[in-house]
């Protein structure tokens, strides 16, 4: 069966409007709970590709143990930052619909008073499936002196969401809302 062209600007209709319903997601969530939340980043490149970064790309690039809390910061000073790359189209050759899906996630929550963070990702563009899950989670702590994060273990994990991710948050650390 021939597959439709889908036009550019259903593309960017479907993308924008997934966006608009994340960001609204997230501030109903910091609302709720008295947390602050960074402007979010938002962008549809030319190619039809959205992104999404929570606060932007830079800050997410250079999250480091001793960076300032940014992004969703909750009240006992952990905070969650993330980045999601979408597109509106036909995820596999085969499938008979284009569809809204993410090509990239990653969704990182820190709490520095614990030397704790954890991090949800799905990059397929990097490592082999063996040493590098294509959804995988690294949850780890760091000694004081720590200049970055452990890259390894790697678990992995089925495909995740915000609205997973921020479940999670609630009901493992309570002090989020104390």
């Amino acid at each position: 069966m021939p597959r439709r062209n889908v036009r550019p600007t259903k593309q960017q209709h479907e993308i924008s409007k997934y966006l608009n319903r994340l960001a609204g997601e997230l501030y109903a969530f910091a609302g709720k709970l008295g947390a602050s939340i960074s402007p979010l980043t938002t962008s549809i490149s030319d190619r039809k590709i959205g992104e999404i970064y929570l606060p932007s790309r830079g800050i997410f690039e250079k999250l480091n143990p001793h960076s300032e809390p940014a992004g969703l910061i909750f009240r006992d000073g952990s905070f969650l930052v993330l980045q999601e790359i979408i597109r509106f189209d036909y995820r596999e050759e085969a499938h008979p619909e284009p569809t809204l899906y993410r090509t990239k996630y990653s969704y990182h929550y820190q709490r520095p008073s614990d030397y704790f963070f954890f991090r949800y990702d799905h990059h397929p563009d990097i490592g082999d499936a063996e040493t590098h899950p294509l959804h995988h989670l690294h949850c780890a702590g760091w000694l004081p002196s720590a200049t970055k994060f452990q890259e390894v273990p790697r678990f992995e994990v089925n495909e995740t969401t915000l609205a997973k991710v921020l479940r999670l948050i609630l009901i493992s650390f309570p002090s989020i809302v104390s």
